[in-house]
């Protein structure tokens, strides 16, 4: 950890986020406290490298590191396959999307919900088809998906 200080510059966009094989998601909240960097938590990379954190108390702890202004971001993707299950698949499954927002909700802020999937926008619009059949959520435009409050949209990075 003590060689991650000065390791970056002062640009505003710099977020730290875990990576499956490197970091946890208790050693990047460390490094982003200690960088003083916003944390991007990344549900697959918390699953599968989790360190001593559960998801839902990782996304918790990322949430409370943005600033006031800009919405925290956390990155929804679901498992390749369970013999890859560090790489993403091409789309987001039922189960992980509909998982997310009571794990959203212990964030305790509006959050921004980014797909990271290989179908890229795909992913997106195989997704807001697939959640017209859910109850809790509802369809809040043509890329966006409305979801329980606090949690606001989802959206493609």
């Amino acid at each position: 950890m003590a060689n991650c200080d000065g390791m970056i510059d002062d640009d505003p966009e710099n977020v730290a986020s875990p990576a499956d094989r490197v970091w946890t998601a208790d050693e990047v909240l460390e490094a982003g406290g200690r960088l003083r960097l916003p944390v991007v938590m990344d549900f697959l990379h918390a699953q599968v490298n989790p360190g001593a954190m559960s998801v839902t108390n990782a996304v918790r702890a990322a949430a409370a590191t943005w600033p006031p202004g800009p919405p925290p971001k956390v990155h929804l993707s679901s498992a390749a396959s369970p013999t890859r299950p560090r790489d993403h698949a091409a789309y987001v499954t039922a189960a992980d999307a509909r998982a997310a927002p009571a794990v959203l909700a212990s964030a305790g802020a509006d959050t921004d919900v980014m797909i990271e999937a290989k179908g890229k926008d795909d992913a997106l619009f195989r997704l807001l088809a697939d959640a017209t059949a859910w109850p809790e959520v509802g369809v809040a435009g043509p890329a966006a998906l409305k979801l329980p409050d606090p949690v606001r949209r989802v959206a493609t990075p």
